[in-house]
């Protein structure tokens, strides 16, 4: 694959900052309690939809697609620069990875504070805490995107550098 082809396809994967929104259970429009319903015996709470499927297939970062599948191997088609290329994949995929445990930790946050709001006596130290905790997640998050669109960004240079070479 030309250099110009992996450029425009590298273009294509977009960073979206969702905040891990598909993680946030639902609320009933009236009590605005949580939402739960009975699966296989056991009470789940239900969580907003994830994003369109079209959206994910090009937004990295996102812990519910193959998008960074095939974001990588992209990288393995980058023939020039390859010590660089190289660490820039290992630092994508150790982020990568980063966000999927974040996405868990998150949801398990957010189940939490469900649950704290189901109760009839609610600790305010505790929702404010478990609120806190989830912000965290977001701004964590946030960074590890940053970090995405930073690597992005120095592959296109790498790029850049030896189209002008050829």
């Amino acid at each position: 694959m030309i250099l110009n082809q992996i450029k425009k396809e590298l273009n294509e994967f977009e960073i979206f900052k969702c905040e891990m929104y598909h993680e946030i259970v639902k609320t009933n429009s009236i009590t605005k309690l949580p939402i739960k319903k009975c699966v296989d015996g056991k009470d789940v709470f239900l969580r907003v939809k994830l994003c369109n499927i079209n959206l994910r297939q090009k937004r990295l970062g996102c812990a519910h697609s193959s998008v960074n599948l095939r974001f990588n191997a992209l990288l393995d088609k980058i023939k020039v620069d390859t010590n660089k290329v190289n660490k820039i994949k290992i630092k994508f995929n150790q982020t990568i990875n980063n966000i999927y445990l974040l996405d868990h930790k998150k949801g398990n946050l957010e189940k939490e504070y469900a649950n704290l709001l189901l109760r009839n006596n609610i600790d305010l130290n505790k929702k404010h805490n478990l609120q806190n905790k989830i912000d965290d997640c977001v701004l964590i998050h946030n960074n590890y995107l940053n970090t995405l669109s930073l690597l992005k960004v120095e592959l296109i240079k790498i790029i850049n550098q030896n189209i002008l070479k050829e």
